[in-house]
């Protein structure tokens, strides 16, 4: 099995709506119901941009979008995206 099959480099990340902007959950991949995400980035805009999501995850919290994914619309301005660690990343 290669670094690129375990499961400790898989996450999910879902960007919830605030009063402005978004707060990103990142949880590990696979996560029970319930489970602390391992961290909270907060994306500061007046409107959703998975660019600018995608840009702060990689840049300040070493994530990289997986392979195939894009972000989704999850409903109640919620978007969801699947992510990998990136090389020499630290993702909690």
């Amino acid at each position: 099995m290669s670094a690129d099959d375990t499961t400790q480099d898989k996450f999910t990340a879902v960007a919830n709506p605030i009063e402005y902007g978004y707060v990103i959950a990142v949880r590990r991949d696979p996560h029970p119901a319930g489970h602390v995400p391992v961290s909270f980035p907060r994306l500061a805009v007046a409107e959703w941009s998975p660019e600018a999501a995608s840009e702060l995850l990689h840049a300040d919290y070493g994530y990289t979008t997986a392979s195939g994914s894009n972000w989704q619309p999850l409903g109640e301005g919620r978007y969801g995206i699947r992510l990998r660690r990136a090389a020499g990343g630290d993702a909690g």
